[in-house]
């Protein structure tokens, strides 16, 4: 049985995820309040196979706040069905009441080229989806 915070987590309605960038960085610019989003990009270009993708940040902006829901986000290949990386629960608040958050990636290892998915949770319910493409570089 959960206790009392559990049941209030519950009723509270689940974030809604507007947008999923895979960028360089995320800066939140303390005077302005604006968000800066470095090098958006959808396709890592590797070297060969198997490559390690370079580090990169997921940025992730909600319709309200997800203070109190812990956020998740997996990378899953979606010919073999499994999931190939995991963030940690809840991420970095790039501000506490923006309702946006911005996860580091470290290195990714992929074996092959083609498309994946990276899946945002929030509870562990699925509340968002975008794919991104591994190629080779100059092919």
């Amino acid at each position: 049985m959960g206790n009392e915070r559990d049941l209030k987590k519950a009723e509270k309605s689940l974030p809604t995820c507007t947008a999923m960038l895979l960028c360089d960085s995320v800066v939140r610019d303390d005077v302005t309040h604006k968000t800066n989003i470095t090098g958006i990009f959808d396709t890592f270009c590797l070297e060969s196979l198997p490559g390690q993708t370079s580090p990169c940040t997921i940025f992730l902006r909600f319709a309200d706040t997800v203070d109190g829901f812990p956020i998740a986000v997996e990378v899953h290949d979606p010919t073999h069905g499994m999931a190939l990386f995991r963030s940690s629960e809840s991420g970095n608040p790039i501000e506490k009441t923006s309702g946006e958050l911005g996860l580091p990636v470290a290195p990714l290892t992929f074996d092959q080229t083609g498309a994946y998915d990276m899946v945002v949770f929030a509870a562990g319910v699925e509340i968002g989806r975008i794919q991104f493409r591994i190629t080779l570089r100059g092919s």
